[in-house]
C-alpha cells in the first residue's frame, strides 16, 4: 500500500469516529465498534491499521503522524499449529507483590522445531480462564531464557528470547519471511515470573503460554535492551510527580539480518520506548492502557514490524518514558514499585 493509499485510510477511520482526544487518541474509534480486540497504533511516523476486531477500550499519550508499519498483533487463537503449557501454579494473597519465582528446566512445546509466534496470559488454576481486568490480579513479568544459546547483549547468561506482562502481546516473526525461533533437544529453558495482587481474590494462578509451530527455516536472534544492561530489569522509580527517562547501554551488532519486530515492556505509568540505530530514530513502541477499568492498566503495546537492516558494527539502544502524572504507578505500602524499561528487537539472520 503507498503513502497516498494510508493516508486516505487513515483519513477514513477519522471522519467514520470523529477525532480522538490528545489524552486518548483511539478510544473514540473503538466504541465505534461493537466487538472489541486488538487495535494498531503508529505514533512515529506510522498510520492506523486494524489487525483484527478492537477488543479493549485503549488511551494513549502520545501523537500520530503518517508512513511506517506500527502495529499491535492479534491474539492467538488455537489451532492444529498451536501448543499450549501453563507455568506455575502461584499462589496468590491479598493486596501484594508475590516474590519471584524462578522455573528451571521448565517444558518446551517440542525439541527440534520452530517458533512462529508466542504469547502469554495469566489464568486462573481452577477455572482455566483468563483471570479479569477486575481482580486486581497483573503478570508483572515472564521471561523467558534460552541456557542453551548465549545471549547476543550479555553473553554470560542464556538467551532471553521472550518477555511479556499484562499486556500480553502477541510476538510473532514470520509476518514477513519464513523465520522462527529454534527450539533443540538439548537445550534447556528457564523463566522469572513475577504478579501481583491489588485486590482482595485469593487463589492459584498459572501463565498459560501458547506456541505457534511451523516450519520456519530462517533463525531469528533477540537482542535485549534493557535498562540495567545485564541485570536484574527493575529498576527504582525517578519521580512520582514528574516525567522521567531511563537509558539502556548501547550495543554493538555482531550479527547482519532484517529487523523483523521490535517491542518495549515497561510498567505502569509508561509512555513509550524508542529504539536507536546509530543515532536514527528507528521505533516507538507505545504503551496502550485498557480504559474498561477505574483503575487504567497497559494492556497493549505497539509492535514495530519490518523496519529494515541491521549489520555488523551498526549500534543500538534504546530509552523509555515514564510519565506518572498521565498514568498512575503501581503503589503498594504508600511507595511505589520498581518499573522496567526492556526493548526487545529480533532479527532475522542472514
Amino acid at each position: 500500500m503507498d503513502s497516498e493509499s494510508n493516508k486516505r485510510e487513515s483519513n477514513s477511520h477519522r471522519s467514520a469516529c470523529g477525532r480522538s482526544t490528545k489524552i486518548a487518541i483511539v478510544t473514540t474509534l473503538l466504541v465505534c465498534i461493537t466487538t472489541l480486540a486488538v487495535y494498531s497504533l503508529y505514533p512515529t511516523r506510522g498510520t492506523l491499521q486494524i489487525l483484527s476486531q478492537p477488543h479493549h477500550h485503549f488511551s494513549s499519550d502520545v501523537e500520530q503522524d503518517s508512513s511506517a508499519l506500527i502495529s499491535v498483533e492479534p491474539q492467538l487463537q488455537p489451532s492444529e499449529k498451536t501448543v499450549s503449557i501453563s507455568y506455575g501454579p502461584i499462589n496468590m494473597k491479598q493486596e501484594k507483590m508475590m516474590p519471584e519465582v524462578v522455573l528451571q528446566d521448565i517444558k518446551k512445546p517440542c525439541d527440534d522445531c520452530s517458533i512462529a509466534a508466542m504469547q502469554a496470559t495469566l489464568i486462573n488454576s481452577s477455572s482455566q480462564l483468563p483471570l479479569a481486568p477486575d481482580t486486581g490480579i497483573h503478570l508483572h513479568h515472564i521471561i523467558f531464557f534460552n541456557e542453551g544459546v548465549a545471549d547476543l547483549v550479555c553473553p554470560e547468561m542464556g538467551e532471553r528470547f521472550f518477555g511479556s506482562g499484562d499486556a500480553r502481546w502477541t510476538l510473532r516473526w514470520n509476518s514477513h519471511g519464513d523465520y522462527g525461533y529454534k527450539v533443540k533437544a538439548q537445550h534447556r529453558w528457564d523463566t522469572v515470573i513475577e504478579v501481583m495482587n491489588d485486590g482482595k481474590w485469593e487463589g492459584e494462578v498459572e501463565i498459560k503460554v501458547l506456541f505457534e509451530i511451523d516450519t520456519g527455516t530462517s533463525e531469528v536472534r533477540p537482542v535485549w535492551l534493557d535498562a540495567t544492561g545485564c541485570g536484574r530489569s527493575d529498576v527504582d522509580v525517578k519521580s512520582t510527580i514528574e516525567p522521567f527517562k531511563y537509558t539502556t547501554p548501547e550495543w554493538i551488532s555482531s550479527v547482519s539480518g532484517i529487523l523483523l519486530d521490535i517491542a518495549a515492556h515497561q510498567h505502569d505509568g509508561g509512555i513509550d520506548m524508542t529504539g536507536y540505530l546509530n543515532g536514527d530514530q528507528l521505533c516507538r513502541s507505545t504503551q496502550l492502557y485498557s480504559s474498561q477499568t477505574t483503575e487504567q492498566h497497559i494492556s497493549a503495546v505497539g509492535v514495530c514490524k519490518n523496519i529494515g537492516r541491521i549489520r555488523p558494527g551498526d549500534r543500538l539502544w534504546s530509552e523509555a518514558r515514564y510519565d506518572p502524572v498521565l498514568h498512575h504507578l503501581t503503589i503498594h505500602h504508600r511507595h511505589p514499585d520498581p518499573v522496567m524499561a526492556s526493548m526487545g528487537i529480533y532479527i532475522g539472520i542472514e
